[in-house]
């Protein structure tokens, strides 16, 4: 079973990847995050990330307190301490609900819906709905996430984001993931002001 999940991750891998031999500006994000449980209902999480755009490249750390509350509902507070100057240090509290509907008994898909409000940018709230679903070591996800200036859904959309990806739990401990994204992003007007594909790569170590 394992020497499947590993085929299947990189045939995945490659189908991800093809892409970005088309276009220049199209991009490479990477993450490796190290998350720890404090407590029955409190996690701790730490992401080093690098992302490729053009010619720079952008690092920074993403620091995450997550409080696991009741009926699966659950909220975090995320600090981004920037490692390069083309990165500005950023603020999120956000909000998320889990539903898990179920068909005699086997679970259909695992969906989560969220809000997040970054301080002090101009894009500020994001919403967005992720769902996924467990087959073994291996769990596709599809997630769709829009940014908006403002709480109110007729606030100005400033960005989009609509992924694809899988993961694989290799062990207890590692979760390796790929994913493709395209993404737009708007000015104030509701002007499209670029579009790029994005190939997400992550590993995760839990502790």
């Amino acid at each position: 079973m394992r020497q499947t999940a590993t085929v299947v991750f990189c045939v995945a891998f490659f189908v991800f990847a093809a892409p970005f031999a088309a276009r220049a500006q199209d991009q490479v994000w990477t993450a490796l995050t190290v998350k720890s449980g404090i407590s029955k209902r409190w996690d701790a999480a730490a992401s080093l990330e690098h992302r490729w755009r053009n010619n720079e490249l952008d690092r920074f750390v993403d620091l995450r307190l997550t409080r696991d509350a009741r009926k699966n509902w659950a909220w975090f507070y995320e600090y981004r301490a920037p490692l390069a100057q083309t990165v500005n240090p950023r603020h999120t509290l956000a909000l998320e609900k889990t539903w898990k509907p179920r068909l005699n008994g086997v679970k259909l898909v695992e969906a989560t819906g969220g809000v997040r409000y970054h301080f002090n940018r101009s894009a500020s709230v994001r919403y967005g709905l992720y769902l996924q679903r467990s087959f073994g070591s291996l769990t596709p996800e599809l997630s769709a996430e829009h940014w908006l200036e403002t709480f109110l859904p007729t606030s100005d959309l400033r960005r989009t984001r609509y992924s694809v990806g899988l993961n694989w739990e290799a062990t207890k401990r590692f979760r390796w993931s790929a994913a493709w994204a395209f993404q737009n992003n708007y000015t104030g007007l509701g002007v499209l002001e670029e579009d790029f594909s994005v190939l997400r790569l992550g590993l995760r170590c839990k502790l």
